[in-house]
């Protein structure tokens, strides 16, 4: 009220809610922690988390994410400003600049549906965008725009959208921090949500 704004300024205003609102935009509720099948994944793109570090609840996480690569050769490709101790254990590690996290997730999306990947039925039943909406508003996001922005090399991103999409439905992306303490980190963390309902492994 001393601000002359209804708007709250709290604990959970400045922690989480660039995780919460994408997933609630997506899944009509406001996880903030995601809740991988990693038993059964085969391949994981990570967006700035770091369960082997510091994430709320990540013990369990770390747990079953490095019992899946051990036992199972689920690979992981971690995009991170820094090499954490989860991009440590990631089979690719690729150094991404701040805040441009949804610039590759963009780019991976132009990729897989230029390249037909996506799981058109899936999509179909679930969302409520039409996917000639969706190929027109990412038609310029391209790696190589990535690849500007980011710093990932444009030939990366791509081949790791093919194989993200070709693991389907068995895939799954994981984001944090790295991704969403940012201006736009919302609208990057939706970006990231929306590989996962684009290969139809929600």
């Amino acid at each position: 009220n001393a601000f002359g704004t209804p708007h709250r300024l709290n604990r959970r205003s400045i922690c989480s809610s660039n995780r919460r609102a994408p997933m609630m935009s997506y899944y009509g509720r406001d996880f903030e922690w995601e809740t991988q099948d990693f038993e059964n994944t085969k391949y994981v793109v990570n967006f700035g988390a770091n369960p082997m570090e510091a994430y709320q609840g990540g013990l369990y996480m770390m747990h079953r994410l490095r019992e899946s690569q051990n036992t199972k050769g689920t690979k992981m490709v971690t995009f991170e400003v820094r090499p954490s101790a989860t991009a440590s254990v990631a089979e690719e590690y690729h150094p991404v600049m701040p805040g441009t996290d949804g610039a590759v997730a963009f780019a991976m999306i132009h990729v897989i549906l230029r390249e037909n990947l996506h799981d058109e039925k899936f999509w179909n039943r679930w969302a409520n965008y039409s996917l000639v909406e969706l190929r027109t508003l990412v038609k310029d996001y391209t790696p190589a725009w990535a690849e500007k922005h980011s710093g990932v090399p444009a030939k990366d991103i791509e081949r790791i959208a093919i194989e993200f999409a070709q693991a389907a439905p068995a895939c799954t992306t994981m984001s944090n921090r790295g991704s969403a303490k940012h201006y736009n980190g919302v609208q990057s963390d939706r970006a990231i949500r929306m590989l996962d309902v684009l290969v139809g492994n929600v």
